[in-house]
C-alpha cells in the first residue's frame, strides 16, 4: 500500500524516483553555494574597505606634507623680508647648516642680545638679534634645518626638512628624495 502511495505521489508530481532524489541535491547545492556567494562578497567588501582606508591614510599624508611646505615658504619669505629691511648688515644674517635640535644656543644668543624692537640697535645687532629669533621658528618643522649664503650682490636662503631622520649631511636641495623636502630661494640686493 505505502509503495502505490509512492508512485501515485510521484506520477502526479510527473517525476520518477531518480528525478526526485537529483532535484533535492540540486536544492542542496544551491543553499551551500550561497553561503560561498556571503563569503565572497564580504571578502570584496573587506578589501574594498581597506582600499578606502589607505586613500585616506595617503590623502592625509600629502596634507601634512603641503602645510609643511606652506610653512616652510612662510619661514624663506620671512627670512628675506628682514634681510631686505636690513641690507648695510646682510653678511651678518650668513650662517652655515643650523638644525633646529642645536638651536639651544641661539635661543641664548637671542636672551642676551638687546631687544631691537624697544631700543635703538645697530644694523650688525639687529640682523643677530632677528637671525636669532628667526631660527627659533625652525621647531615647525620635523628634523628642520636652514642655510643662508651670501654673496657680493645675491642671498640664497635655503631650508631642508625630513619626515625620518636628521638633515645634517645635505648642505645643498638634493634631486628628489623620499621623505625629504628642500626649498631654497634667492634674494638679490
Amino acid at each position: 500500500m505505502q509503495r502505490t502511495n509512492q508512485t501515485a505521489f510521484f506520477k502526479r508530481r510527473n517525476l520518477t524516483k531518480y528525478e526526485n532524489r537529483n532535484k533535492n541535491r540540486n536544492n542542496n547545492r544551491n543553499q551551500g553555494s550561497t553561503l560561498l556567494e556571503v563569503l565572497v562578497a564580504m571578502l570584496l567588501l573587506t578589501l574594498v574597505m581597506l582600499y578606502l582606508a589607505n586613500v585616506v591614510l595617503h590623502a592625509t599624508s600629502k596634507s601634512h606634507n603641503n602645510i609643511r611646505q606652506i610653512q616652510a615658504q612662510y619661514l624663506l619669505n620671512d627670512l628675506i623680508n628682514l634681510l631686505s629691511s636690513n641690507d648695510g648688515a646682510i653678511n651678518n644674517y650668513a650662517h652655515q647648516l643650523t638644525s633646529a635640535a642645536s638651536l639651544s644656543s641661539s635661543a641664548a644668543a637671542a636672551g642676551s642680545l638687546v631687544d631691537c624692537n624697544i631700543s635703538q640697535c645697530e644694523p650688525d645687532i639687529v640682523a643677530k638679534y632677528q637671525l636669532a629669533n628667526w631660527q627659533q621658528q625652525l621647531h615647525h618643522l620635523p628634523n628642520g634645518a636652514s642655510k643662508l649664503n651670501v654673496t657680493s650682490n645675491k642671498a640664497t636662503a635655503s631650508l631642508f626638512w625630513s619626515e625620518l631622520g636628521q638633515v645634517e649631511n645635505y648642505t645643498e636641495c638634493p634631486s628628489k628624495t623620499d621623505n625629504y623636502y628642500c626649498l631654497s630661494l634667492d634674494y638679490e640686493y
